[in-house]
């Protein structure tokens, strides 16, 4: 079994160089031993070039992520092949894994790493993958806990996150009692009900587009901060003019008014970003009678404020289903692209639980 490392030099600073030594000693830990590793210069020529060399020698590729870089190296990856994972690529033979450009996530992406090695070579026969949604991470970390400590160690159970969106993969061989399994999935579905969308290891969207193409109902979203977002989830499904009527991004308060009919009374009195817009906005939707589903979303992403006394993070969320509206309030945590992908993630998962 032969490994390669590939990252992107840093001149200005060795931080590069810690999350090599920090992904050979997690990798050596689980018994797996990088044989060259490859730092090249920030450049797509560049990094193509060692890339296809590496295939013709390496069975297990290791790609280190960089933010800095002025391409983006899934995209490319995205182009020569299809991916099986947020970081898991095959290209011919060989195994392909995009690490993160931060060190708190790697040692959970070398986890799910290790373990898709080890089921290549036939350590382990089988696995079943449950997705959630939940903004509280510490609930799903007790749960995992749990559900480990009532293993024994018999099995390996993995679990990451992407924006709150959670994958839990529970791997095991062919010296497990099934009963052990099930009472594992058994105690993971109680603790987790509410936040469990997925019990075959599909995507959001994919769930959402699944569970509205049973139930034959049209989807419509009216879209402020998250720009569309949702909107691309959902239409990244084959099919999905079948159930999905129009996206609507509006992203001014005039566009507001005039495309979705939120009254002008309502921007200001209680400001774009409040309940009363994102209900109107979902109103709006249903309104035409071309959908019976509605998805609105209004917020501040920041990283600054909308010129009111209203924090960053701070959005609204409308469901609209069988002319009844919820509202949603969250604050969320992050950058702006963590905070609008979260958002994002939130719509579609609250969707999810009003329609099924």
């Amino acid at each position: 079994m032969q490994c390669s490392i590939i990252s992107f030099r840093n001149i200005a600073s060795d931080y590069v160089d810690e999350k090599i030594n920090t992904t050979i000693k997690l990798l050596s830990s689980k018994g797996i031993f990088v044989s060259v590793i490859l730092q090249i210069s920030d450049g797509k020529n560049a990094f193509t070039n060692v890339l296809h060399d590496c295939l013709n020698k390496y069975d297990y590729i290791f790609i280190i992520d960089n933010d800095t870089l002025n391409f983006s190296i899934a995209d490319y990856l995205n182009t020569i092949t299809e991916s099986e994972t947020q970081f898991l690529y095959s290209i011919g033979n060989v195994r392909v894994f995009l690490l993160p450009d931060k060190f708190d996530l790697i040692e959970d992406y070398i986890k799910n790493a290790t373990r898709i090695i080890k089921a290549k070579q036939g350590e382990y026969f089988g696995k079943t993958v449950l997705k959630a949604f939940c903004l509280d991470s510490s609930i799903i970390n007790e749960t995992i806990l749990k559900a480990k400590k009532l293993g024994k160690n018999q099995l390996e159970i993995f679990c990451n996150s992407l924006n709150f969106d959670f994958t839990i993969e529970i791997v095991y061989n062919n010296q497990i009692p099934k009963l052990l399994i099930d009472d594992i999935l058994r105690l993971i579905n109680k603790e987790l009900f509410e936040y469990i969308y997925s019990l075959d290891g599909n995507s959001l969207s994919q769930s959402l587009y699944d569970i509205l193409s049973v139930r034959k109902l049209i989807l419509s979203t009216a879209e402020s901060f998250t720009g569309g977002g949702i909107a691309n989830k959902i239409v990244e499904n084959s099919g999905a003019s079948s159930v999905f009527y129009e996206g609507v991004t509006a992203y001014s308060n005039k566009s507001k008014v005039q495309r979705l009919n939120v009254s002008q009374t309502t921007l200001n009195e209680f400001g774009a970003v409040s309940d009363q817009t994102a209900y109107e906005m979902a109103c709006g939707l249903l309104e035409t009678n071309n959908c019976n589903v509605a998805i609105a979303t209004t917020g501040i992403a920041g990283p600054n404020s909308d010129n009111t006394n209203k924090p960053k993070g701070l959005c609204f969320i409308a469901i609209g289903y069988n002319k009844e509206i919820e509202i949603y309030k969250y604050f969320l945590k992050g950058d702006r692209e963590e905070v609008t992908k979260t958002a994002i993630n939130a719509a579609m998962f609250l969707t999810l639980k009003k329609i099924k």
